[in-house]
């Protein structure tokens, strides 16, 4: 979740006391909220954003949650998150993304070129480690060479499925991190994408 946060202000951010957290579900017109009010149509809302912008422009950084997603709408242009985590990276001050897809198999052909900038997440390998879980000191279990295997051809496939929506002009930029002290980021062609990773995640969950 931190990670999606800090993609959201453009520099470090985080969800307080949400370490090793899969981001929470966004308002739907299918699932509504009881505080955010209602999504724009076939879009979401980020579920208590008000209290994550509020938490985070109180931290020494006063990081600005946000910015991405009023930067795009204030140029006019629209955004579409797939998973729950980029509904956290794409939202704008509001907490809303216009339009929203659970998975990338679930989005609608025509939004792959709707808007000016789409969020995908791609969980597989996190969850891995997730659900292999923590010994009694609070350390990670080890992840199998072959569980590891298995969620890197999971994300493969549903990178496969983001890059045969996507119009052939789009640049895509896959973000993972590696080790618990390094990330990378990459730019590749819309139609190629880079070798999955099974790596193990940071100690707060993105």
């Amino acid at each position: 979740m931190d990670g999606w946060l800090t993609v959201s202000a453009g520099q470090r951010a985080r969800l307080a006391h949400g370490d090793c957290a899969l981001p929470s579900a966004p308002v739907t017109a299918e699932r509504p909220g009881a505080q955010e009010g209602a999504p724009p149509e076939g879009g979401a809302l980020a579920p208590g954003w008000q209290s994550i912008k509020d938490d985070n422009s109180r931290t020494s950084y006063h990081a600005r949650v946000g910015l991405l997603g009023d930067a795009v709408r204030g140029a006019g242009g629209c955004t579409l998150a797939v998973g729950p985590g980029a509904v956290f990276g794409l939202a704008d001050g509001a907490g809303r993304v216009d339009r929203y897809a659970p998975s990338p198999d679930k989005v609608p052909a025509a939004d792959w070129s709707r808007c000016a900038l789409i969020g995908v997440e791609i969980d597989d390998i996190f969850r891995a480690y997730l659900t292999a879980g923590v010994d009694a000191e609070g350390e990670q279990v080890p992840v199998t060479a072959r569980a590891r295997a298995r969620a890197a051809r999971a994300a493969d496939q549903r990178v496969a499925q983001v890059l045969a929506g996507l119009p052939g002009a789009r640049r895509c930029w896959w973000r993972g991190c590696r080790t618990p002290t390094s990330s990378r980021t990459s730019a590749w062609p819309s139609r190629r994408a880079p070798p999955a990773r099974a790596a193990r995640p940071t100690s707060r969950g993105t």
